[in-house]
């Protein structure tokens, strides 16, 4: 028996499906969805038109102000006023200053936006209990900082301050009164800053004088006291110190009366305490002198910063000055109805893209033949364009139509060429015994196996049709037979009995019709016995083609059990609606049993779109394509 299978079928696995991209990949994946790009277009700008209508018009105004090239501050350290070039680090924390709660609340406070209905929302609530004062005033600060932004100009010390409100005159009001602020509290705080180190100077010299005073006090009582102010007692005590030590030294010497010796001695260490006493003394009125000299020049220091200060605190200057006055715009700044239109658009653009590439990457549906031997391993031997008729009971005439009478149609031209290659690739002379199934129902195997039956009749061949989808019998009703009683086993036992059971189809030519009962078991190895294959090897002699209709792999097992009766099985697959696993399966169900799978054939194709998935249509079924604009109207 000939076998016409594809190596690469035999190694047949599913594999995952890699995620294709390319400027004509995804040229074919936007041209074959552009209808859902345009919806998705169309919704987005449907989106932005209703944005529009729901947005509320706003007025912008500016301000601007400029920071001072020169930083001033206070030296916490030396309490006195530095300047230093104003820096990066102090231009960012104005900014932030500017957009602080803070600040916005003495603007708040200033132009009192707690009765103004677009900071304040709760004016127009019919809500109850309506919220106190200070959760009103922290909503409106809430909706303050969302309509005004700092932003500096380029790298110079220009900040604009702008302003968004559905009132002009609020936007300008606003935006001058935020300058007018800043600029006022900035000097406000410096000067407060100045005021405040000269009270804490004042302060550090009163308490630096009381303690001069206590100092001087304590000196003059010790002066008084050891009378230091008398620079020659020290020397008096000093000579009588060494007077005395002389005496002690020569009275030992020359054994003098103890009387004298102990007077001598009472004497010299009486001089000793004094002399002490005053050394110690002199020595402590050096330390407070020292002392006093050291806070009386801090407090001379003091005093000149408090003058210092004093004197500059007149002629301090705010930290910014306001070069742009915000007048009240004519029209509104938003909604920029082309931005946001434009913006729908291309946001429905992406959108669309979005839905179409994961509709690509998650439609598992057979397309293309490229598809099955790429991902599936399958070989494609066929494409059948799809038959458009006008009203579905011109079927019967359809069929005749397409398969007898019109013998240069795309539907015929596909059957023709798909005959042509399994007719060419069997190996031997006898005739052609093919099954036709499908993995799953309703996907057009009994109409290809009908269709196929009449063009190889047409062509004067003798052609059987081996009805043994017995759950449907939908070749027997298609011929317009009726389905027998007798079952698979009565008719193949006997070859007398086959004959009989066999219809002529005069309608569509030397087709032929071999049925069974409805819904019975054929048995596993009813066509395997040698009764059984004397059978076939007398239709084979009998018949140039035998076409066998099953049930769909994965509905029934009558497909699996073609071993024996079939030199191959053609798999139908239909365009768009069979998916990849499906196919798969029943593949690779189909190779388990040992059924010689010649490929897949592609049903129902819609040529034009078949165009926008893949260019290779012609390399199997012929140069039919170009005229799949055919639509088959019943004959009067």
């Amino acid at each position: 028996m000939s076998i016409v299978v594809d190596s690469q079928q035999e190694q047949y696995a599913l594999s995952e499906r890699p995620i294709q991209f390319g400027f004509f990949a995804m040229f074919k994946v936007l041209r074959r969805n552009w209808l859902w790009l345009t919806l998705a277009m169309l919704l987005g700008l449907g989106a932005a038109y209703q944005a529009l209508q729901v947005i509320q018009p706003k007025f912008a105004a500016r301000s601007t102000i400029i920071l001072a090239n020169v930083e001033t501050r206070i030296n916490p350290t030396e309490t006195t006023i530095e300047n230093s070039d104003t820096s990066l680090i102090h231009v960012e924390t104005e900014i932030d200053l500017l957009r602080s709660v803070e600040f916005a609340r003495k603007v708040a406070s200033e132009l009192n936006l707690i009765s103004d209905s677009y900071f304040n929302p709760y004016l127009s609530a019919t809500e109850t209990p309506v919220p106190n004062q200070d959760q009103q005033f922290e909503a409106v600060l809430v909706r303050m900082l969302d309509s005004y932004t700092v932003e500096r100009r380029g790298e110079s010390l220009a900040l604009d301050i702008r302003v968004r409100h559905p009132d002009a005159g609020m936007a300008a009001q606003l935006a001058n009164t935020l300058s007018k602020t800043y600029i006022e509290s900035s000097l406000r705080e410096k000067k407060e800053v100045v005021q405040s180190s000269i009270s804490e100077l004042r302060d550090r010299i009163a308490l630096l004088g009381g303690r001069l005073s206590e100092m001087e006090a304590r000196l003059a009582a010790l002066i008084r006291d050891n009378e230091l102010d008398d620079t020659s007692l020290g020397d008096e005590l000093r000579a009588e110190l060494g007077r005395l030590t002389s005496i002690m030294s020569l009275a030992g010497d020359q054994n003098a009366s103890s009387i004298r010796v102990n007077e001598a001695e009472l004497r010299l260490a009486e001089v000793e305490k004094k002399l002490e006493e005053r050394t110690r003394a002199e020595l402590t009125q050096s330390k407070l002198q020292r002392s006093l000299d050291a806070d009386l020049a801090r407090y001379q220091a003091l005093v000149e910063r408090r003058n210092a200060l004093e004197t500059q605190v007149d002629f301090l200057q705010p930290d910014a000055r306001q070069v742009t006055v915000a007048s009240a715009p004519l029209k509104p700044a938003t909604p920029n109805r082309i931005a946001i239109l434009a913006l729908g658009l291309a946001g429905g653009l992406i959108v669309g893209l979005a839905f179409v590439l994961l509709r690509e990457l998650f439609d598992r549906r057979v397309w293309t033949g490229t598809q099955t031997m790429q991902y599936l391993g399958l070989r494609t031997i066929g494409y059948v364009p799809r038959i458009r008729f006008w009203r579905k009971r011109d079927k019967q005439d359809l069929f005749l139509s397409k398969t007898s009478r019109q013998e240069n149609s795309p539907y015929q031209l596909a059957l023709r060429s798909l005959l042509t290659l399994l007719s060419n690739q069997m190996r031997k002379k006898d005739s052609m015994v093919m099954a036709v199934t499908s993995a799953l129902a309703n996907e057009g195997k009994t109409t290809l196996t009908f269709s196929l039956a009449v063009s190889a009749a047409r062509e004067g061949h003798r052609v059987l049709m081996i009805d043994l989808d017995i759950h449907r019998h939908g070749l027997t009703r298609m011929a317009g037979c009726a389905i027998p009683k007798d079952t698979p086993q009565d008719i193949w036992q006997d070859q007398k009995t086959i004959d009989e059971q066999i219809v002529p189809c005069a309608r569509f030519g030397q087709v032929n019709l071999l049925s069974f009962s409805q819904d019975v078991i054929v048995p596993r190895r009813l066509f395997d016995t040698p009764r059984g294959k004397a059978i076939l090897k007398k239709l084979r002699a009998t018949y140039d083609v035998i076409l066998i209709d099953t049930a769909p792999v994965l509905a029934a097992d009558e497909a699996n059990r073609l071993a024996a009766l079939a030199d191959f099985v053609i798999l139908i697959a239909r365009w768009g609606r069979t998916s990849e696993d499906a196919l798969g399966t029943a593949a690779e169900a189909l190779r388990y049993n040992q059924v010689p799978l010649a490929g897949v054939v592609l049903n129902d194709v819609d040529m034009r779109r078949y165009s926008l998935r893949d260019y290779g249509a012609h390399r199997v079924g012929g140069y039919y394509a170009y005229n799949n604009s055919y639509i088959y109207k019943s004959p009067q």
